[in-house]
């Protein structure tokens, strides 16, 4: 009798710490949540986290990911957990498309919040070798090409940008990939190129060029050729399309002419 009620006592003792070990997400995510009411974004993801890290594979964890990631995307600045909550609903998510959308963003933190480039390529990169619209594939290797721009790699930055147009480049897309172009050559020390193709986004998407200041990528142009007329000429073209920038622009004017009046063959130079 003594050895059925230890046994007895010893099963329940176990069915106890089963009992525990099983709702322990459960509470962690009950934890979260109420943190989350409460307004208290730090002490949530750390509750999100631990939900996930005490069964990763439940469905209760996928929750926690994307609640998790919600919050730190919308209320806070801590990319390290953010970036965590991605990475779990990549592996635990069973739709496509939200596994692509995650490993989208995680190249968008690195690349637009942490503007670590090399880490950006490398998650980007990944998503190349994904089934999926022509677009989507676009968009990202764009930004491979712009990471490796910001790196200063400018050869690589144009091998993508070539890469971009085997592909096809939408009507909505040109003006980003053509002044992306235009920077690059810039980058190359190929102004004349660059020059052309600034001067085609001009003629073909005056607005757009307006509201990117295009003729100023130019000025940098004729000014790196020590073409000083024609910087001046365009920077008076700029002045007009932005009468409140008008002073400015009049002092990097004289400091062209300046410039111009020191070089060799100038008027009033001395050898």
């Amino acid at each position: 009798m003594r050895y059925q009620n230890k046994t007895l006592i010893l099963f329940s003792m176990i069915l106890f710490f089963l009992g525990c070990s099983f709702s322990t997400e459960e509470l962690y995510f009950e934890k979260a949540t109420n943190a989350e009411k409460e307004e208290k974004y730090d002490l949530a993801l750390n509750y999100f986290l631990k939900t996930i890290e005490v069964k990763p594979e439940s469905n209760l964890a996928l929750q926690a990911a994307q609640r998790g990631a919600f919050v730190a995307r919308s209320f806070t600045e801590d990319y390290g957990a953010l970036l965590k909550f991605l990475r779990a609903i990549l592996l635990r998510s069973n739709e496509i498309d939200t596994r692509i959308g995650a490993q989208a963003e995680i190249g968008d933190i690195y690349f637009e919040k942490l503007a670590n480039y090399p880490k950006a390529i490398e998650e980007y990169s990944r998503l190349l070798t994904v089934k999926m619209s022509s677009p989507q594939k676009l968009d990202f290797r764009l930004k491979i090409a712009k990471a490796y721009y910001f790196m200063g790699q400018f050869k690589q930055s144009e091998f993508e940008i070539n890469e971009l147009e085997k592909i096809g480049i939408p009507e909505t897309k040109k003006f980003e990939v053509e002044l992306m172009k235009g920077n690059i050559y810039t980058g190359l020390k190929k102004f004349d190129s660059a020059i052309k193709v600034f001067q085609n986004l001009i003629s073909n998407f005056p607005e757009k060029s307006k509201e990117e200041k295009v003729r100023m990528n130019m000025v940098v142009c004729f000014e790196e050729k020590k073409e000083f007329d024609s910087a001046i000429s365009t920077l008076q073209k700029v002045a007009l399309e932005n009468p409140d920038e008008k002073d400015f622009i009049d002092l990097k004017i004289e400091r062209l002419r300046h410039i111009k009046g020191l070089q060799p063959g100038a008027k009033g130079f001395k050898k």
